[in-house]
This record gives C-alpha cells, structure tokens and sequence, in this order.
C-alpha cells in the first residue's frame, strides 16, 4: 500500500499546476437586485477575494436548465474570459429582502407595550453545489447552518413613547394616524436603521466561504513536511511546507495533519488534527513556512517526532482516495424535481467512499464553459486534460412514495429498493426515515461490498471482543451493524440464501473515513464460532 500512495504522490506531483485552470461562482443574485442584494453580493466577493483564491469568474443563474449562465460585470475583472473555467460552484443564496418597514411588539399581561421593534423583512438559506465540469462529477454539496446568525434579530426602538406615545402598537389600528407617526420618526431613526441591517447583511455574507472550497478542490496533491524545527524549550518552533508559492496556501486556510499508520496488511492516512493558518511566509518557490493556531501544535509536534510519513491536505478528497483500496467506484445520479432539491440524499452519496456522483441536470449550463475549450484564445492551454472526460451513470437513485430505489441505467432493473417503515407509539408517534441507512444498504447490495475484518484486536475466551473493521462506504454513515449468519439451502431446484442474525457490533472510534475499532456488542461466541467453522457471514446495518 505504501508503494501505491508513493507512486500516487509523484503522479500528482509532477501534473499538479502544470497549467491553471478557472472557477465559475455562479449566484442566483445580483448587485442590481437591490440596495441591500448589492451590499450581500459585494460581502460574499470581498470575504472570497480576502482569501486569494485562483482564477475565479462571477456569473448569475437560474434553476431553469436551459438559461445559460450571465457575467457579473462589475465584479469581473481585467482577466475575464482569459482562462478557461473546469469548476463550477452554484450558490443558491435564498436571499430576499424587502425594503419595507414592519413592526414588533413585547407586551405585558395586560396588552401594555414594553418594547417596540421594527424591521425589514428578509430571509436567506445558502446553500451550494461544485462541479468539475469536464467529467459532470459533483465535488461538494453544502447546506449553511445560519442558525447563529442572527437573522431574526430586529431593531429596538428604545424611546418608542417619543413618537408613537404609549401604546404605539394600538395606535396602529388608526393608519393613518400611524403612518404620520412613523413618517416622522423615519426622519430621525432611518439612517441608523438602514446601517443596523448593512452591518446584518455584511455578516451573512462573510459567513459564506467559498474560497476554502475552491482551494481545496484545486489541489492535485498532499503537502509534505520540508523542515520542522522545536524551540530552545522542545517546543513548536517553525514549520515550513513544501507547499509552491503557486499553490497558494494562505491565511486563513484550513488544513488537516495526517499520519501514516498501519492497519492489518496495509497502510493509511490517520488524521491528526485540523487546524486554521494563522500566519504565512513565502519562503522560496518550493516551500512556504505555516504558522498554525497554537491549540493543534502539542498533537502536531508528536506527531512530526513520531518519525511517521506525516502529510497535509486542503482536500478530504485526495486524502480519501489516497486511502481506497482498488474497490471498483460506481457512477450514481440522482434524480430530483430540481437542481438543489436533493442536497441531502446527495451528501450522503459524497460520503459513501466507492461512489462517484455525476450531475446531468446541467447540460446547457455546463456546455456554456465546455463549448469554449476549443477557442482559439484558449490554445496556448493543454485542453486534452479536459476533453472527452464525460462517462455515462450507471445508477440512479431516487425517492419515491413509500422510500427510496436503485435503478440499472443500461438494464432498466431496480437494483436497490428501500421502503421507510413507520416506527412509534401506538401508532401516534411518527419518526423519519433515516436516509443514511437506507443508502448504505442500497449501496451495499448493489456492489457487493461487507464490513471486512481487518484484525481481530481484543478476544478473550473463545469471544471476540473487539476487532478492526474495513468498510468501503466509510464510517460517516453508520455505526451499528447486525451479523448474520449465511447458509444456503436448494428449494425447488434453485439455491436460495437464509440469513440469521447472531450478533450486532458497534463502530466505536473511526480511525480513518474507511476503518474504524470496532466493538462486538452481542453475540461475541457466535461470531468466534462462524468464523472458526468457515461460516458465511455478512454485516448488515439493519434488515
């Protein structure tokens, strides 16, 4: 395996900016939206900028397949239109904001008004999806928490009685009466009202980051250690990468340290700890010296003394498939009533490690950039690395009324059927499907994949306690597994399958996003016993 990573290393090392390509953001707003749409566009684009991000154009869009993509002028520069475009990131905002002021009220017991507040009625939900657009594969899906951002926060008018009198929210029954009142207060309060809902919708917009994702979609490999030094006292002292100045590891980014360790007969990438950069030198063409945030240092410095092969990465991507194994990948789509309605049911397909998820929703769109790579302004650019990449899905998964299938695009055969079971009390409590169950078994008939015993690390008498375990569809998903016992039997002249079910194991500490310690959690002897007799057995998250 450590072979297989090094050749891999090298690969992606001699390819890795070879040549530059391009990113479209496309936004489903605009600056010429709106005063407060300009104000939340130009937050997102100087918070993306912040971070020096590659070449990188700026486009609107809409949910419509057939529309093509529109620039953004004002926010493209010089360059625009000299770089060819391999990735697009669609940021659908859900941003609204009416310029109309409403009113709130906290009032006693007794309908007495304690507080007034007023406010612009606005509402946002970010969310987005990135494609690398010669192969149509999905990169990342990603839905905002916003939770903490303070956007039902109004603002208080704190000498209320001044203008409205004492009880201003009955007052609004005469509107006319009202509207004077109000008139006369927007002269004094509008201005400080208009800069509290600036600063607001400043805020949403720097809490997008895109460019973290852009980075880290754009690396083509893992970062090495090129110096590592302890101060007088053994402690962090300078640590330099051999991260080129093209490259462009920033302040701000966000890397992960990981460590080569050994699990059964082969070799993985353990993650050590993440951590943000706090500060970045520029040492030469071939290094960059990284200071990180100081609470990663004590786990990194034992880590860089363990004498381990330490690497970093930007990207989850190139760490998970530095650590596949040869497992054949699958080509899945799914297929929903719009571009962003299936981000969910898509980011649990992301985490299954032996799948690919491809987009074909897009076409239009993504043949706006693809149509361009044989321009001639285009031809000092090696295009053949993004030509002719396009590869056909070969399982669609989809919702349906009563769960979710699998469907055989070149036979047309449901491969994969989950139906959602309602659980509850007495019929009167009713709980949600859980997704992630349903598409780890789905993926594990249709490929063919089990939970692999690695390393038996814990068993007392005759009982297996603890082992290593090895799942092709990663541990993100699932955490409890039941065993069943496989026995065949000839029923009519046919060989059927009989599962038993003499156990259930838990994955109690994930080491890697493929294996996890596991802990046997009933049936202990029995599984001892199927293994020692040559039983069949398959892993099972539910049945």
């Amino acid at each position: 395996m450590k072979s297989q990573l090094t050749s891999l290393l090298v690969l992606v090392t001699v390819y890795a900016f070879s040549q530059n390509f391009g990113t479209a953001v496309l936004m489903d707003t605009a600056p010429n939206k709106g005063e407060f749409n300009k104000i939340f566009v130009q937050a997102i684009v100087e918070k993306y900028n912040n971070q020096s991000p590659p070449h990188t154009e700026f486009y609107t869009w809409n949910e419509n397949p057939e529309s093509n993509p529109e620039p953004i002028e004002v926010l493209n520069g010089e360059g625009f239109g000299t770089i060819p475009i391999k990735q697009a990131l669609y940021l659908d905002t859900q941003f609204s904001f009416e310029k109309t002021l409403k009113t709130n009220y906290q009032v006693d017991t007794l309908g007495n008004v304690l507080r007034m507040f007023v406010y612009y009625p606005h509402k946002i939900g970010p969310r987005l999806k990135m494609i690398d657009l010669p192969t149509s594969e999905v990169i990342a899906v990603h839905a905002f928490d916003t939770k903490d951002w303070g956007i039902q926060e109004h603002y208080q008018v704190t000498d209320f009685k001044k203008y409205f009198g004492d009880n201003p929210k009955r007052l609004e029954r005469n509107r006319k009466v009202f509207n004077e009142k109000m008139k006369a207060f927007k002269k004094v309060e509008l201005k400080r009202i208009n800069e509290f809902y600036t600063k607001k919708v400043q805020s949403y917009g720097k809490n997008i980051d895109l460019a973290r994702l852009v980075k880290a979609s754009g690396d083509k490999r893992l970062f090495k250690v090129d110096e590592f030094t302890l101060d007088e006292k053994d402690k962090w002292g300078e640590l330099y990468l051999d991260a080129k100045s093209t490259e462009n590891i920033a302040k701000g980014d966000v890397l992960s340290m990981y460590q080569l360790s050994k699990y059964g007969d082969f070799e993985m990438y353990t993650p050590v700890s993440g951590f943000s950069i706090v500060e970045v030198t520029q040492a030469g063409p071939d290094r960059t010296k990284a200071v990180p945030s100081v609470f990663a240092k004590k786990k990194m410095t034992e880590a860089l003394q363990s004498g381990d092969e330490i690497v970093f990465a930007r990207s989850t991507a190139l760490i998970n498939e530095a650590n596949r194994r040869n497992e054949p990948m699958k080509r899945v789509q799914v297929k929903g009533e719009c571009f962003m309605c299936e981000l969910y049911l898509e980011s649990i397909l992301l985490d299954v490690a032996t799948t690919k998820l491809i987009e074909r929703n897009f076409d239009q769109q993504r043949s706006y950039f693809t149509d361009q790579y044989t321009a001639e302004k285009f031809m000092d650019f090696k295009m053949e690395a993004v030509q002719d990449k396009q590869e056909g899905v070969e399982v669609i998964f989809e919702k349906t009324s009563t769960g979710m299938k699998a469907t055989d695009v070149q036979t047309g055969r449901i491969v994969g059927l989950e139906h959602e079971e309602a659980s509850g009390v007495g019929g009167l409590l009713k709980l949600p499907p859980n997704r992630k169950v349903q598409i780890v078994n789905m993926c594990m008939d249709i490929m063919n994949k089990d939970l692999e015993i690695l390393e038996i690390t814990k068993e007392k008498k005759g009982k297996i306690k603890e082992f290593l375990g090895y799942s092709a569809f990663g541990f993100e998903n699932i955490s409890t597994l039941y065993i069943m016992k496989i026995t065949e039997e000839t029923v009519g002249g046919r060989t059927v399958e009989r599962e038993e079910e003499i156990g259930q194991v838990w994955a109690k500490r994930k080491k890697t996003n493929t294996i996890a310690e596991v802990k046997v959690t009933k049936g202990e002897k029995e599984l001892q016993q199927a293994l020692d007799n040559g039983d069949k057995i398959r892993f099972k998250v539910r049945y």
